[in-house]
């Protein structure tokens, strides 16, 4: 029987580890993207160094076409956004 208070396994922390850093290294991206727009770039690839997004990555985001609308927020750890709902 399994002990309700034992700390998860590495293997079943690890894809809420990964969830979590790809929403942070998505809202990473998304500020780079708004700052070569405002400010050039080489503040984004300033930014995007000093956030430690991989050169790989930040050659993509930097060279390649730019999507025309930011992607919409990412919320850590699964949590949804709450809509107020409309009524009357």
């Amino acid at each position: 029987m399994k002990n309700n208070n034992t700390m998860p396994s590495l293997q079943e922390a690890e894809p809420e580890k990964q969830r979590r850093t790809n929403a942070l290294m998505a809202q990473k991206i998304d500020v780079a993207i708004i700052f070569q727009e405002m400010l050039g770039t080489f503040a984004a690839a300033t930014y995007l160094n000093e956030q430690q997004v991989p050169l790989d990555i930040a050659l993509r985001v930097l060279v390649h076409a730019r999507r025309y609308s930011p992607s919409p927020p990412k919320m850590i750890g699964g949590a949804e956004l709450a809509c107020p709902s409309r009524s009357g």
